[in-house]
């Protein structure tokens, strides 16, 4: 597939695009793959509407009133929520975006609104005041003119936007005027109220999806005779030039078959075929149509779908199977996606890693995690970060546990966990805390307990984490207290 400059090809991209407008601000994003092309490092897209990737360093500039652009600006921004008690740890980087004037602060970490830090204090922010009895389900940029039909009737309470004013969106704090809203097409669509909820694609308009939900869908369509490029963008091109959009292993033509090969038929090809020119994407020599359906091509030999022993076939199987190296530990982090395949029955576990065969769980050799050794006869109270920290005795059955077991000088680093660490890294936890290999990397504090942030990246990280009903006192270290304890911290 042909892409832009400074873009390439991705079977698995981001279904969420970084832009001039977001890059500084990442949103929240769905966990699934969309196919086409991405911007290459350092690139972002010049609007949501446009597929153009330019540099980062050449997006417009414009801040919002007592804000300015910032070539080296903070990843820890000061807001209404911790200005008066900055963050005690932040990476050391550059980060480029419109950064608050001294005196203002954002209005909070969602909403990039600068205030004046005297206007904090509020409980509500600007343009919102407080209700005990507010909606469960508030007016957004997004449905303002079309509220839900259903919603729970309970009474909730909190910061409800000022009439004229809805919430910039359902993951905002931020209440702005409804003028404000953004309800702009771009080029060749135009806005409806009720659009389809599945537009047609370079990738489908030849093929629409036979089933799909009715249900009226607002925002920004494609005009008669225009088709989106792919599920991601949201440019509208001419039908015409959808040659350019083909999948993988096929290629455009004006003059296909009205009976293309299958894995239904590509040995028994059809008989009888209408003698016609169909202009559309045909499968490359070596390859067909995973379906009449489907416009996925695939060699022949992956349409057989006869499977080992012990396993059988699926569309939608896990990217990480387990297997006798890791059922007894599933890796931890695993992309969400679907793989059509081979999968073993349940009671089975792949052989090994790479291998087709299954076999019984109970059939695996014992295999065990770094630092620690399999034994017959092992304790049944085996020893923990805890035990180092707090050196309490505990009663313990005399018995004899058969499994995995730390070596001399690692123990386990929690009860629930079968991860050997060395007893030095124990010792070095405060009180009401422990150590762990893979920590949060946006810890509970006393500021944030009770609403914990919205985005934070998913990864591992090695550190103190606070024991159960614990939080940090501020931050995300130092010591660790009882969540009761927060109240005359967390209160203004």
């Amino acid at each position: 597939m042909a892409c832009q400059d400074h873009a390439s090809y991705s079977e698995c991209g981001t279904a969420c695009p970084l832009t001039c407008d977001n890059y500084d601000s990442p949103t929240v994003c769905t966990r699934e793959c969309a196919v086409g092309c991405f911007c290459n490092k350092g690139y972002v897209l010049e609007n949501a509407t446009s597929n153009r990737c330019i540099p980062r360093s050449d997006c417009k500039k414009s801040c919002g009133s007592n804000s300015s652009y910032q070539a080296c600006g903070t990843d820890c921004p000061l807001t209404c929520d911790n200005y008066d008690n900055p963050l005690q740890m932040c990476t050391e980087q550059c980060v480029v975006g419109c950064f608050c004037d001294e005196g203002y602060v954002f209005e909070s970490a969602t909403c990039k609104r600068c205030m004046p830090q005297s206007d904090c204090k509020n409980t509500c922010k600007g343009n919102s005041n407080y209700t005990d009895c507010g909606t469960a389900c508030p007016l957004t940029c997004d449905n303002y003119d079309n509220p839900p039909l259903v919603c729970s009737k309970q009474c909730v309470p909190g910061c409800s936007c000022n009439k004229g004013f809805v919430l910039e969106s359902a993951a905002s704090k931020c209440c702005i005027p409804l003028s404000e809203c953004k309800k702009a097409c771009p080029e060749n669509a135009q806005y409806t109220d009720c659009g389809t909820a599945c537009p047609l694609t370079c990738d489908n308009y030849d093929n629409p999806p036979l089933v799909c939900s009715k249900e009226c869908v607002q925002g920004c369509f494609c005009k008669e005779g225009f088709v989106f490029e792919n599920a991601v963008s949201k440019r509208c091109i001419p039908q015409s030039e959808c040659k350019k959009a083909c999948g993988l292993h096929s290629r455009y033509t004006n003059c296909g078959t009205a009976c293309p090969l299958t894995c239904d038929n590509y040995d028994n090809p059809p008989q009888v075929c209408t003698y016609q020119c169909v202009a559309g994407c045909f499968c490359e020599e070596g390859y067909v149509f995973k379906s009449a359906t489907s416009k996925r091509c695939i060699p022949p030999t992956v349409c057989k779908r006869a499977c080992p022993d012990h396993s059988k076939y699926t569309e939608c199987g896990s990217a990480c199977p387990l297997s006798c190296d890791n059922y007894e530990n599933p890796l931890r982090a695993c992309t969400d996606q679907c793989v059509p395949g081979c999968f073993c029955e349940e009671g089975y576990v792949l052989e090994k890693d790479g291998s087709s065969r299954c076999v019984k769980q109970s059939s695996c050799k014992t295999r065990c995690s770094a630092n620690s050794h399999y034994q017959q006869c092992g304790t049944a109270c085996p020893k923990t970060c805890a035990d180092v920290t707090n050196p309490v005795p505990r009663p313990c059955t005399l018995q004899c546990s058969a499994g995995c077991f730390c070596d001399v000088g690692y123990v386990l680093e929690n009860a629930a966990s079968t991860f050997c660490v060395k007893e030095s890294l124990c010792k070095s936890c405060e009180a009401n805390s422990h150590y762990s290999t893979c920590a949060a990397a946006c810890p509970l504090n006393c500021r944030n307990y009770r609403h914990p942030p919205q985005i934070c990246p998913l990864i591992c990280l090695e550190g103190c984490i606070c024991n159960k009903g614990h939080v940090f006192k501020s931050g995300q270290s130092g010591p660790c207290v009882p969540v009761s304890d927060c109240s005359d911290i967390t209160e203004d």
